[in-house]
């Protein structure tokens, strides 16, 4: 199931690119107009789904680091768009949000159930 988490928050995160970040005055802004930034958020995205299809305890300690800065990078993004512009945060920045924060906790998951697998074989 852990790996199933992990890959859902992939693919969240990878989507989270196409969608609205925050409206600017009636226009929307999605996140490829970050330009290479969206670029790695999609790669993440990739990454994470990769991760757990993979199942391997080593990859899950990158993907919790990963997915948290992720988590963390949004809500940065989150608050500039409120102080820079006086505008809402977009359902894209909260599907970046909640896609870094689930392929976190899927990959802090799979290395509590890897844990005990690998334990359970010796």
């Amino acid at each position: 199931m852990h790996r199933y988490i992990a890959m859902a928050g992939g693919a969240l995160t990878a989507i989270s690119v196409f969608l609205p970040f925050t409206s600017v005055m009636g226009i929307s802004v999605n996140g490829l107009k970050m330009g290479g930034v969206a670029w790695f958020y999609i790669a993440v995205g990739i990454a994470f789904i990769a991760i757990g299809y993979l199942n391997k305890r080593s990859l899950y300690f990158t993907g919790a680091a990963v997915g948290l800065l992720v988590g963390l990078l949004a809500m940065n993004y989150m608050a500039d768009v409120r102080v820079l512009s006086d505008a809402s945060a977009g359902i894209g920045l909260w599907c970046l949000f909640i896609g870094g924060l689930t392929g976190c906790i899927g990959s802090v998951i799979g290395i509590v159930k890897t844990r005990k697998n690998v334990a359970a074989s010796m």
